[in-house]
């Protein structure tokens, strides 16, 4: 784990996107979070910055980054869950609002709307379901 406390302050842990798809190849999954998008960001107006989640199609936490306001304490969170090898959804959830920590909780949200996106399977069975409902 690294941080850098600069502004914005900087924070590492475990693999970047290119060791991970040299690793895992396709089997990559990058969350990205802007702070923009978190309330308490908004209201300090400290919406520069991301977080940006690592991880393979099990859920498995490869890596993160974080760059933007109190990243060198957000970054804990998701250090304690890659020691415990908890999987991403482990960050989804309720958080005290508003937090700059819902940053990893949105991002971990984005772990489930990517592998709905990558199932088209259940995309072609859902098309199915919804044309068959409009006919009646």
């Amino acid at each position: 784990m690294r941080s850098t406390f600069t502004e914005p302050e900087l924070a590492r842990v475990g693999l970047t996107e290119k060791q991970a798809r040299e690793k895992h190849g396709d089997d990559v999954y990058v969350l990205k979070q802007e702070f923009a998008d978190v309330d308490r960001a908004q209201t300090e107006a400290a919406t520069s910055g991301f977080a940006k989640i690592i991880t393979r199609g099990n859920g498995e936490i490869l890596g993160a980054h974080l760059v933007g306001a109190s990243a060198g304490e957000l970054i804990h969170q998701i250090v304690l869950a890659m020691s415990h090898k908890l999987k991403i959804s482990a960050l989804g959830g309720i958080y005290v609002y508003p937090t700059l920590a819902e940053v990893n909780s949105k991002a971990a949200l984005q772990f489930t709307k990517q592998k709905y996106t990558k199932n088209h399977t259940l995309q072609t069975l859902l098309e199915k379901f919804f044309r068959f409902r409009r006919t009646f």
